[in-house]
């Protein structure tokens, strides 16, 4: 499944190239535009998170092409590039809502940590668009008399009825009924976390931190008996020079309990 959409916009078939083949290789899907025109056509046929957008084009440049793209889809991350520009190109762009500014010639490094930077932000808006979600579903049970048995706390599992309890607050009573909403879900979901993602539209890292929050463990659901899980013995410590950079560097393995850090299935079952 790929990352997210990218529309990369540049008249410089080698500049398209190599960004097709990085920003691809990183698992996106990406799809590029000769110009301004052709930019805003397809941004209005197919949903984008990311735009790559350079400023010297022929015909309507990148600069009126960006004001005209946030007109359109004012929540789009546009990302711009310029091989001739200047502090106050920068400014102008960063004022008309651009999220980055990135100098030609690009290094992979720089395009690709920018690109990261900018999902970063994308999931943690759908995290907060699930999280809303979540609470617009449960506000209405909040303060309901009349709830099913299994529904009656936070405490309660589907088939084991459990107390009835009162809040201190709202705020306090919509944490507990989101968390019961969750464990809902990932039972209906057979304990999946990334079809519970994909059905409340969040990101499943976004929804893992959020379980994390609220304290959802396997006991809810989260665990899968069905595949055999083994850990490490003792930690292990493995370290060398990293392959493109050549830069020192170094990683930690250490066991983990159960149902955590990790997990290795098979790939014929995804």
């Amino acid at each position: 499944m790929a990352h997210g959409n990218i529309l990369i916009v540049d008249d410089e078939p080698s500049i398209l190239r190599a960004l097709e083949g990085i920003l691809g290789d990183e698992g996106f899907q990406v799809i590029d535009a000769r110009d301004g025109e052709e930019a805003l056509t397809l941004i209005q046929e197919k949903h984008f998170e990311l735009v790559l957008l350079d400023i010297w084009m022929p015909g309507m440049d990148g600069i009126q092409t960006l004001q005209r793209l946030k007109a359109l889809q004012p929540s789009l991350y546009v990302i711009v590039m310029s091989g001739h520009g200047n502090i106050e190109t920068a400014v102008k762009a960063t004022k008309l809502g651009a999220f980055d500014y990135l100098e030609k010639p690009l290094s992979l490094d720089s395009v690709l940590s920018s690109v990261h930077a900018a999902f970063d932000h994308v999931w943690k808006r759908r995290e907060q668009h699930g999280v809303e979600v979540v609470q617009a579903a449960v506000e209405p049970l909040i303060g309901v008399e009349n709830l099913p048995p299994h529904l009656a706390s936070p405490l309660g599992s589907p088939g084991r009825p459990a107390a009835r309890r009162e809040y201190a607050s709202l705020k306090e009573a919509r944490r507990a009924w989101e968390r019961q909403y969750l464990v809902e879900q990932l039972h209906k979901y057979h304990g999946n976390a990334a079809h519970v993602a994909h059905a409340l539209q969040m990101n499943e890292r976004g929804l893992q931190r959020r379980l994390s929050v609220l304290g959802i463990g396997q006991e809810e659901g989260m665990a899968r008996p069905e595949l055999p899980q083994r850990t490490l013995k003792r930690s292990v410590v493995i370290y060398g020079q990293g392959l493109q950079s050549g830069v020192k560097t170094g990683m930690i393995l250490a066991p983990m309990p159960p149902n955590s850090g990790v997990m290795f299935g098979d790939i014929a079952t995804g």
